[in-house]
């Protein structure tokens, strides 16, 4: 079931994500939704070099996003390699950005090394009706900080 937030609840901090998705644009509309969810504004990056390229901009200027949305299967640097590319990153803001998988198929070897990472996966349907399960990857991230 979706999570909207009721009327009387406290409205969650809105959170900025950087989603990384090489199909994003199509899967504009249901995006929106998932984000109303989350209580979150969007930017979408098509790949994860450009995300890698914008997340060292954005360090610089001190915008860096709440969390880090990425799907798995895009050309170029898969989901997994994005990940590792950004733990091993050598600025520790970028490496210790939240970061989740969103994806439609994630293989299990590579599934099994992203939780070694300590990352979550979802696959798209979940991701949708329980976006809680989401922002709860933000909410984690600030309570270790």
């Amino acid at each position: 079931m979706n999570r909207n937030f009721k009327e009387g609840e406290p409205n969650p901090t809105l959170i900025r994500i950087l989603w990384v998705d090489d199909e994003a644009f199509e899967r504009v509309e249901p995006n929106e939704l998932l984000l109303k969810g989350l209580n979150g504004e969007i930017e979408y990056v098509l790949s994860g070099k450009k995300a890698l390229e914008i997340l060292e901009r954005k360090v610089k200027d001190g915008t860096l996003p709440d969390l880090v949305i990425s799907d798995f299967n895009m050309p170029g640097m898969n989901g997994l390699e994005f990940v590792e590319a950004v733990r091993a990153h050598e600025d520790e803001r970028i490496k210790s950005l939240p970061i989740c998988i969103v994806s439609g198929f994630v293989y299990e070897e590579d599934k099994a090394r992203l939780e070694e990472l300590g990352i979550p996966v979802f696959n798209f349907e979940d991701a949708f009706h329980e976006p809680q399960k989401i922002r709860q990857v933000y909410e984690e991230s600030k309570r270790r900080d």
